[in-house]
């Protein structure tokens, strides 16, 4: 008598790994990056654990800043403070630009807008 064993339920790549980014996404684009050179398998694990090693450092240090800001959500600003602060993703970001949204900090009192006086409205009593 045969006896048919039980399938085991399918698992990704990133469960089997214990990472919470995928994988094969990752593996896609480096064998999209790649043309026609392969890809070893453990490449895009390797990979996609550093990803998410360097987003949770960052996730954190901003978290800190906006929290001593006694805000709740985290801003542009405050990623831009936390990698200027600290000394590895400062290092490792050199080189990127990073936009705090709307405001520019350093501007010359001379170039500002002057502010609109209130027109003031006189009624006869």
């Amino acid at each position: 008598m045969v006896v048919k064993s039980e399938k085991k339920k399918a698992q990704s790549k990133s469960k089997r790994a214990g990472l919470e980014f995928s994988v094969s996404r990752v593996n896609r684009n480096m064998r999209d990056a790649a043309g026609k050179l392969r890809v070893a398998a453990g490449g895009p694990i390797y990979l996609t654990a550093v990803i998410e090693y360097i987003c949770v450092e960052l996730l954190e240090t901003a978290g800190k800043v906006t929290l001593s800001r006694k805000r709740k959500r985290i801003r542009g600003d405050d990623v831009s403070h936390a990698v200027r602060a600290d000394l590895e993703l400062n290092q490792l970001l050199s080189g990127a630009v990073l936009f705090a949204g709307d405001r520019v900090s350093g501007v010359s009192k001379a170039v500002q807008p002057k502010p609109k006086k209130a027109a003031i409205v006189e009624t006869d009593a």
